[in-house]
């Protein structure tokens, strides 16, 4: 066997050691500022000390092609986002292709009645062949009472 190299082993002592876990909360939600919005609802499964770190993270992208049902989103995530909406959600897009499901209007109502540091809330939906729909519905989320009152509302 001359001139072939060992493959480097990995280390495995026999042990299944969680070592993110016993990272601190801080460096963990600093961690999950980099995945994906779902994949920072995932991470809430692994554990119970897991369940409200991904409060802490103060972007939320939400792609409504990411859940099997738009519409039983906003009853999910009201159950646990108000600490993370209250203390620290500062931006939050929304993508969606279909314009106006009433999940969708639900959950815009919901970050701007109860987001208090909230500075911009993008709404992006793809599909804008209806513009008297498009301008009834945007002239409902306009009156939105806004917890923040520096909040922006663009409608792309």
């Amino acid at each position: 066997m001359v001139g072939r190299k060992k493959k480097p082993k990995a280390c495995d002592n026999g042990s299944h050691e969680d070592r993110i876990s016993q990272l601190p909360d801080d460096l963990i939600s600093h961690i999950l500022t980099h995945l994906s919005t779902c994949d920072v609802l995932r991470t809430s499964l692994l554990s119970k000390r897991w369940i409200s770190l991904w409060e802490r993270v103060p972007d939320l992208d939400l792609d409504s092609r990411s859940f099997s049902s738009f519409d039983a989103l906003p009853k999910v995530m009201f159950s646990s986002v108000p600490p993370c909406l209250i203390s620290s959600l500062k931006f939050a897009e929304l993508k969606s292709p279909i314009l106006g499901y009433e999940g969708e209007i639900e959950l815009v109502r919901y970050f701007l009645k109860n987001s208090r540091v909230l500075e911009k809330l993008n709404l992006r939906f793809e599909n804008h062949n209806r513009k008297k729909e498009k301008y009834v519905i945007l002239q409902e989320l306009l009156a939105i009472p806004r917890c923040s009152s520096t909040c922006e509302v663009v409608f792309l």
